[in-house]
């Protein structure tokens, strides 16, 4: 994003620097804004993580979720965690691209063994797992009826 940011300020700059008059930094300033602007309604919109509102709304309603509770959280090693979650979400990014929705539950379930050798009670860990999949590739989470005829 920042890279982008700085490519767009390159570019309005340089045509900037080719406008004759007065206003030229106004005018620079004016379409800056209403493009930062404009990608943050974008990010806000399409990326929770970035609506602080939604974000604190999940925070309280997370009493499932271990990260938030204070015993289930001093049990686990959360080192280990994060890793298998960037891990996680790379997969379910690279499965969601490619339309492969039948290789989700079976990277939960062998996700699922490797947060219970982190210290995660067995009870908490499928919820989780299925909140990052709503969150990445929700679609794979939806139960279908299609019938497949060999």
């Amino acid at each position: 994003m920042a890279e982008l940011l700085q490519e767009r300020v390159a570019d309005l700059h340089a045509k900037g620097t080719k406008a004759e008059g007065p206003e030229k930094p106004c005018k620079l300033k004016k379409k800056l804004l209403a493009w930062a602007a404009r990608a943050k309604a974008m990010l806000k919109k399409h990326l929770p993580v970035f609506n602080k509102e939604a974000v604190a709304n999940k925070d309280k309603e997370d009493a499932k979720d271990c990260f938030f509770d204070k015993e289930c959280h001093a049990m686990v090693d959360w080192k280990r965690v994060a890793v298998l979650k960037r891990g996680f979400f790379a997969r379910l990014q690279h499965l969601k691209e490619h339309n492969d929705k039948a290789r989700v539950p079976v990277m939960m379930k062998k996700l699922h063994h490797m947060f219970a050798k982190a210290g995660m009670p067995d009870d908490r860990i499928n919820y989780i797992l299925e909140k990052w999949v709503r969150f990445v590739y929700p679609e794979a989470l939806q139960k279908t009826s299609e019938v497949v005829i060999i």
